[in-house]
């Protein structure tokens, strides 16, 4: 079975290699291990802006050779450039770490490939990486949705500022992840001021009502083909952002039928999602955003002790 990965991971720089695809705590790593199990041991990585069509589509990348695998799940492998032609593929996971406006057309080649399984699709990357798409989406559901605008000017900014309910405003990049371009601004002139220096520097946003309810954390719900296969509560560490790379913690959790209902309606909202990782407030289960291949796996397997990898390879092996 030839495997690909297409993710925004760097793998000759060290730091990123280690953090984004060698760590069991993460996602790649876990499925690294359940091929591994399946006796394959080299993988193609690439990233989505290597993506060419001169008359077939090819990756620019790296092939994976997995040497040997750890008692914790780190492996030890070496790599080797490659191009490769992707239609000759058995499958291909594809994180959209790195699809932003100017990679988007390169991200939504992939669905013309034929008869190779995708987890997930390129215009499956494409939606959930675009914050504007949410309020969209919920357009029939306010009320389960922070109160959210788009910000393409300094009026819309500004519109957003005065309509806004609560003391603070929530500004994030369209296409942020991980917790990178969010910040929290007092709904104040000076506040004001200070979201429009960060428009100009990031550029388009959304703007939404900052919910104290964060404070007691927040729900990432994972979710194959519509159905839950796993959940965990997430804290924040020193500030309000509880992504890990803001320092946040993550803990078990017992899923209320609120929450399992509210994760239904984003799954519903979302059916072009394979794979997904739904967030929602942990006090009212109000839907914040969702991504398509959620970093969440490794953190599954450590708090309850099951190989989650395994359902998804199963379902690309079915």
């Amino acid at each position: 079975m030839r495997v690909a990965f297409q993710t925004g991971a760097e793998i000759e720089d060290q730091i990123s290699r280690e953090q984004n695809i060698n760590n069991p705590l993460q996602t790649i790593n876990p499925l690294l291990q359940g091929l591994y199990r399946r006796g394959i041991n080299q993988v193609f990585h690439y990233q989505t802006s290597t993506i060419k069509r001169n008359g077939t589509l090819t990756g620019n990348g790296h092939w994976l050779h997995l040497l040997n695998m750890g008692q914790y799940g780190k492996f030890q492998f070496a790599y080797s450039q490659g191009v490769e032609k992707l239609d000759d593929f058995d499958a291909i996971f594809v994180r959209g770490d790195d699809v932003n406006g100017g990679t988007s057309h390169q991200a939504l080649l992939i669905d013309g490939l034929e008869e190779i399984a995708l987890m997930n699709s390129g215009a499956a990357t494409v939606l959930t990486r675009d914050k504007f798409e949410i309020p969209r989406r919920f357009s029939q559901y306010p009320d389960s949705i922070p109160q959210t605008y788009t910000i393409e000017s300094v009026e819309d900014l500004a519109n957003a500022w005065e309509n806004i309910r609560g003391e603070a405003v929530v500004l994030k990049g369209r296409y942020g992840s991980g917790g990178k371009e969010v910040e929290k601004f007092p709904r104040t002139k000076l506040g004001y001021q200070r979201g429009k220096t960060y428009f100009q520097r990031f550029g388009q946003l959304v703007a939404q009502e900052y919910l104290p309810e964060i404070s007691e954390g927040d729900v990432r719900v994972v979710a194959l083909d519509g159905e839950i296969i796993g959940a965990l509560r997430r804290r924040s560490g020193e500030g309000w952002k509880t992504n890990t790379t803001s320092g946040g913690s993550r803990e078990p959790i017992h899923l209320t039928p609120t929450m399992i209902d509210n994760a239904r309606i984003g799954l519903e909202l979302f059916p072009d999602v394979r794979f997904q990782g739904l967030d929602m407030t942990y006090a009212s289960g109000r839907f914040i955003e969702t991504n398509a291949f959620p970093c969440s796996l490794g953190s599954l397997n450590t708090l309850y002790g099951n190989g989650h990898e395994d359902k998804i390879i199963n379902k690309l092996m079915e």
